[in-house]
């Protein structure tokens, strides 16, 4: 006997009882089927997925500095605010930490 596949027949062609059957034809075997298939298909790559970094360099330089553009004054003014308050705070600590404060406010701590 020897190995049994889908269908219940053997690779002789017999059923497992060892009855040979003709009346119920072979079924195609899942590879053969999808050898079949393969063999007819053609198979392409889309130019999109050759070439997916295509033109983001030069499309950037004419159209990223127009929309960076756009954005800088919701993104300008509150980063000159910050820069500002972040200037002004270090100027007034230095002052509190310095001679000249304590001179002027009577020697008084902080």
């Amino acid at each position: 006997m020897g190995a049994y596949n889908d269908s219940g027949y053997n690779t002789n062609g017999r059923l497992a009882g060892g009855v040979r059957s003709e009346a119920r034809p072979r079924r195609a075997s899942l590879r053969t089927v999808r050898a079949a298939l393969c063999s007819r298909l053609t198979k392409a790559v889309s130019p999109f997925q050759q070439r997916p970094l295509a033109g983001v360099l030069k499309g950037y330089l004419f159209n990223g500095f127009r929309r960076t553009a756009a954005q800088l004054p919701y993104v300008g003014i509150p980063l000159g605010l910050g820069y500002a308050i972040y200037t002004w705070g270090n100027k007034e600590s230095e002052y509190v930490h310095s001679k000249a404060y304590h001179v002027a406010h009577g020697g008084e701590g902080h």
